[in-house]
């Protein structure tokens, strides 16, 4: 039996065959670089809008949810509400 017929042992394949894994070695290398600056970019990203200015004071906003049975109840609260809201001062 020749060497090259033994399963898993051998000659590691043509020299055109050697070129190609070493191109998807150093693709793999390539992408997993530009991912992870991608990832580092995105925390550095959302760091950044963590502790940024929001033009407001959180902690005097009040915020709410109503569900109403119906779209015209809704629309006639909302539009109270919003008349209500902008008569107080501040």
């Amino acid at each position: 039996m020749h060497k090259d017929e033994i399963p898993g042992r051998g000659s590691t394949g043509s020299a055109q065959n050697r070129r190609f894994r070493g191109a998807l070695v150093v693709a793999e290398v390539s992408l997993s670089l530009v991912l992870m600056a991608a990832a580092g970019l995105t925390l550095k990203s959302f760091a950044h809008l963590l502790g940024g200015d929001l033009g407001l004071e959180p902690e005097h906003v009040l915020t709410m949810r109503v569900l109403l049975p119906h779209h015209k109840r809704q629309l006639a609260f909302s539009n109270q509400s919003i008349e209500r809201l902008e008569s107080l001062p501040g």
